[in-house]
């Protein structure tokens, strides 16, 4: 009785739920449909894929703000009437999105498709709408202020997600059951279907397991509903903030260490690190606001100053990353979190309720900034290398009135590494327009060193290349050359990775041939050996030839470093003995350099042969 008890009062939940957020469930629902559709879609072609794409966002679009809408609704004028036009606000504004992105964010392409921008831009206003949620569902009472609506929404996503997982594990196994039951393949799509399925309902139990926050709802039930449990008061003050303490303290050494050795500071591994360590240490405290524990007394006043003081480290690494290449796609995001973290940081240390909120204004801001026109992922830092670039290119005397031309003098390294960085930036960008003297082939290393009269720089000091790994494979390009002198060609593709002797014929007599790819004898890899009986015609080692490959393509002024297309001519050993002539045509060689600590390099290949062209004398 006391299970069916449990089960009555999830269902209610449940039910509940759906009457006060109709509309954003009914949307889901259309999504739903439509996520399936478009499973259907690959191989019927029922409508356009970006069409599909366009209700998709539409439809998020629709559920995010109709749910922000009813929670302002009930929160601040709970009446009947308000309820319901705001829950069929999500309706208009779904409609109103479609016909926004079917005219501004379409990127006309070889097959159109909805834009980077756009997708982004749609989940940005959807997170939002749950700042926005957050913001006035903080202010009713007993829901905890900022902190207590936090975590009730983490806990019904949690759950929601829980529900989600495990429906679609279990109705993986019945699928998986029935295949062998019935004894026949299963489409694959039907796994997709049971993933919208899944969704679907972790979605409508989230939205069952948000309390009333209606004003005039019982303060009680939003009470209830903040109340953490045990296991989760420990798992964030027994294993979450000892954890955090551990890495403040090495954090702060590995700063110590830079300032004592003055070396340069490491920005991606710097602002990474950092950048989570602020976002986690706010979310924790967030967690943990009304705990009285000593840890968490001592989390809590600790953890705002030691955050500052690497967020200023932080900012550091980041102001010499701008000024060396600018803003990118890299280095935006990083950017943001820093205003988002050292604003909110600054907040938690009044530790006040109002401050908190601020915490929800500054990711507004944030989420605003990331997708607004001008200051967008995409436009800002298009712009900021477009100008970069500008200024570099008039100050080398190679940007004349919109013609670009090769440099004139040489440039220092830095200088042709922030060209080579931005010019690298802008042509790999498929969505923008491009000024008129950048070409979106200066991708191509031989296009890039034609007009910019230098070849590309990749790395902003010069390197060593004598203390370097190098790795460079040397492939023969399909092309002709006469085999009218040959009697016989062998194939050795079928013997590459195997140290067994292979019997062909030639001029009536047999023939043994081995390729030696590996052996206990020092080396004895990569050799041609051929046999007639006991007697030993052909001993070829090509360590020698390798060798020579390795000093002509592997050193520290060569242009090589990765694949490089040879003519076939390149990669041809030739043979004379006594018996034969002819020459082994190879497809492949990997050359591998490794420094180490020797004080001559190590070098390793692997060989790919072909074909043995041969004929006797």
């Amino acid at each position: 009785m006391e299970n069916q008890s449990m089960l009555q009062k999830f269902f209610s939940k449940i039910g509940k739920g759906v009457q006060a957020y109709p509309i954003p469930l009914l949307l889901a629902f259309l999504a739903a449909i439509n996520a399936s559709v478009e499973i259907i879609r690959r191989t019927s072609e029922l409508v356009p894929g970006h069409t599909h794409r366009l209700i998709q966002l539409a439809l998020y679009m629709g559920i995010s703000f109709s749910m922000m809408a009813v929670i302002y609704a009930k929160s601040t004028k709970d009446t009947k009437e308000s309820e319901k036009l705001e829950n069929g606000s999500g309706i208009l504004v779904a409609v109103v999105t479609y016909f926004l992105l079917a005219t501004f964010g379409i990127y006309q392409a070889q097959i159109p498709r909805v834009s980077g921008l756009a997708n982004y831009t749609i989940y940005a206003i959807c997170l939002l709408c749950v700042v926005i949620a957050l913001y006035y569902s903080s202010k009713l009472e007993g829901a905890g202020g900022v902190a207590g609506v936090f975590f009730i929404l983490q806990k019904s996503f949690w759950i929601a997600l829980l529900y989600g997982v495990a429906v679609f594990i279990g109705g993986r196994f019945i699928i998986i059951a029935l295949e062998g039951l019935l004894g026949l393949f299963i489409d694959s799509r039907l796994m997709e279907h049971l993933a919208v399925l899944s969704f679907l309902i972790a979605y409508i139990v989230f939205v069952g397991l948000l309390p009333d926050f209606s004003k005039s709802a019982p303060p009680k039930v939003r009470m209830d509903a903040k109340e953490q449990p045990q296991i989760l008061q420990k798992l964030f003050c027994f294993i979450l903030i000892p954890i955090i303490g551990i890495l403040s303290v090495v954090l702060l050494l590995w700063m110590g260490k830079i300032l004592i050795t003055r070396q340069a500071l490491p920005f991606e591994q710097l602002s990474t690190v950092v950048s989570a360590y602020s976002l986690g240490g706010i979310w924790l405290y967030l967690n943990v606001t009304e705990q009285q524990h000593l840890l968490v007394k001592g989390f809590r006043r600790f953890f705002p100053p030691l955050a500052l003081i690497l967020l200023l480290f932080e900012a550091y690494a980041l102001f010499q990353q701008i000024q060396l290449v600018g803003i990118r796609i890299n280095e935006y995001p990083l950017l943001l979190i820093w205003i988002f973290s050292i604003l909110s940081i600054i907040g938690l240390l009044f530790k006040q309720e109002k401050s908190y909120r601020y915490l929800l204004l500054f990711a507004g801001v944030v989420l605003v900034l990331s997708f607004a026109p001008v200051t967008n992922y995409r436009d800002l830092p298009v712009n900021n290398q477009i100008s970069r670039l500008r200024t570099r290119l008039e100050k080398a005397g190679m940007l004349h009135y919109d013609h670009l031309s090769p440099a004139t003098e040489e440039l220092d390294w830095k200088t042709r590494y922030q060209i080579t960085s931005s010019i690298q930036y802008l042509t790999y960008q498929s969505e923008i327009e491009l000024p008129v003297w950048i070409d979106s082939d200066l991708n191509n290393p031989d296009i890039f060193k034609k007009t910019m009269g230098f070849e590309i720089v990749t790395s902003p000091e010069p390197i060593d290349l004598s203390k370097e790994n190098i790795w460079v494979e040397l492939v023969a390009s399909p092309s002709s050359f006469s085999i009218a002198d040959y009697e016989t060609a062998i194939l050795l593709s079928s013997v590459e990775y195997r140290n067994q002797p292979v019997s062909f014929e030639m001029d009536g007599k047999f023939y043994e041939l081995q390729w030696q790819t590996k052996s206990e004898e020092k080396g004895s890899a990569h050799r041609l050996r051929i046999l007639s009986g006991e007697e030993e015609l052909l001993n070829l080692d090509l360590m020698g030839y390798l060798d020579g490959l390795s000093r002509k393509y592997v050193h520290e002024s060569s242009d090589i470093k990765g694949e490089e297309t040879l003519l076939a001519s390149d990669l041809q050993v030739p043979i004379d003995t006594p018996d034969f002539t002819g020459f082994l045509q190879l497809q492949r060689v990997s050359i591998a350099r490794y420094q180490g600590n020797e004080e001559h390099p190590k070098f390793e290949y692997n060989v790919v042969p072909t074909t043995l062209y041969l004929t006797t004398k």
